[in-house]
């Protein structure tokens, strides 16, 4: 593949997750999520950050940043309101200033649109909509991959919140920090959209997204190894986890050993081994809940920051890729 484009791999990858429609497309919006309620920085008098932080008649104010894909733009009377995907849902934000400004900025919705928008958490009627200060287009790959990261953490945190919940009790090391932000079920169902490059299926988006030279031709032809019996042993598990029996009645000691970023690597490659008859591969939160599952039922303890490792490092080698298309956005 010789032909080459603006879009790299990891803005690819970054669509993972971030497509949080449902299959009524209104109820899967939603005015603010959660996670952003509780990463908002209050803002006081003094404070300033390049300029993007100012208070109005000096009142404090809660600050967010999100990272999140262009979904639509519909002017309405004196603002814009700007539909933004972002990992748990549709977000909506108004935007009042000049109309030109959106314009000039030629922010066009589309699923290789992504912006950071800075604003104001405000409140109106018990509802929580974001008030934007600053928007600008991404156009750096590497700011939307760590995204994707963040995403692929508040995943695991969200189940091991859970878990914890049904316990009734919780390690202190597995304590997340924070408010829980969803229930499992309450996120959308995504289209399987996870792939290792084994599948061997060619979808028009990688051909599209990832160039080849000389440089990277013998390293993007090094064979994925060959899925090994743990492949096999897990095809019977459910692609949501289950949950553990309460530490109260379980007699089996807590896992100390901890999983290396090599093993979560192999198997990441041998979970998706079981999509191989499915163009569409697997969505990320079934690939992370599946290999955490597995490595469990070993007695290895798997961390966010090993996780997200072994997931770059086999995007950087090109193992893994996405297989989005234009079909998974009609959908309503």
């Amino acid at each position: 593949m010789t032909e080459t484009s603006t879009v790299s791999l990891a803005q690819e990858l970054d669509t993972l997750d971030l497509r949080g429609l449902t299959q009524n497309q209104g109820a899967g919006l939603r005015r603010v999520t959660a996670a952003q309620i509780r990463r908002a920085k209050l803002i006081e008098e003094g404070d300033d950050k390049n300029g993007v932080y100012s208070l109005e008649s000096g009142n404090p104010f809660k600050y967010v940043e999100i990272v999140a894909n262009l979904y639509d733009i519909h002017r309405l009377g004196a603002y814009n309101q700007i539909t933004l995907i972002d990992s748990t849902g549709g977000i909506k934000a108004n935007y009042w200033g000049p109309h030109r400004f959106l314009e000039n900025m030629n922010l066009t919705p589309g699923c290789w649109s992504y912006v950071r928008v800075f604003g104001k958490l405000e409140t109106y009627s018990d509802k929580n909509i974001i008030k934007i200060i600053k928007i600008k287009l991404i156009s750096d790959a590497a700011d939307i991959y760590r995204h994707i990261l963040d995403i692929l953490r508040d995943i695991q945190k969200a189940d091991l919140d859970y878990e914890s919940s049904q316990d009734g009790q919780v390690d202190e090391l597995e304590q997340p920090k924070g408010q829980r932000h969803t229930r499992p079920g309450s996120l959308s169902q995504h289209p399987k959209q996870f792939s290792s490059r084994s599948l061997g299926v060619d979808i028009p988006p990688l051909h599209m997204t990832r160039s080849i030279n000389v440089e990277d031709a013998d390293r993007s032809l090094v064979p994925v190894k060959e899925p090994s019996a743990l492949a096999e042993s897990i095809s019977s598990v459910s692609s949501a986890r289950t949950r553990k029996p309460s530490r109260r009645n379980n007699s089996q000691p807590t896992p100390t050993q901890a999983a290396t970023v090599d093993d979560l690597k192999d198997g990441i490659l041998e979970y998706l081994s079981r999509y191989e008859d499915q163009e569409d591969g697997c969505h990320i939160q079934e690939l992370a809940n599946g290999v955490i599952s597995s490595q469990s039922s070993r007695n290895v303890h798997v961390t966010s920051d090993n996780l997200e490792s072994a997931l770059q490092g086999l995007v950087d080698d090109g193992y893994v890729y996405t297989t989005i298309s234009e079909s998974h956005f009609a959908k309503t």
